[in-house]
């Protein structure tokens, strides 16, 4: 296994559809998949900035996947 990915999706519907595409080619090359949110060693923000809500929240996800990142012992 390649470690845990997970894919935070914020916009429109191409957006989640191109989030299922790229599970399934992580899932498909050896990573196990995780709802966002969940530790994971591979965080995958798909966003687009059309709207302002949109904008907004493609903002905040990165600061809170960086605020939840861990230390891992080898």
């Amino acid at each position: 296994m390649r470690g845990r990915l997970s894919v935070v999706t914020v916009g429109c519907k191409a957006n989640f559809a191109d989030s299922a595409a790229i599970l399934t080619h992580a899932a498909r090359a050896g990573f196990e998949v995780v709802e966002a949110g969940e530790p994971a060693d591979v965080v995958v923000i798909n966003s687009c900035t059309v709207t302002r809500r949109a904008d907004r929240d493609s903002r905040r996800w990165p600061a809170a996947c960086v605020g939840a990142i861990r230390v891992r012992s080898s």
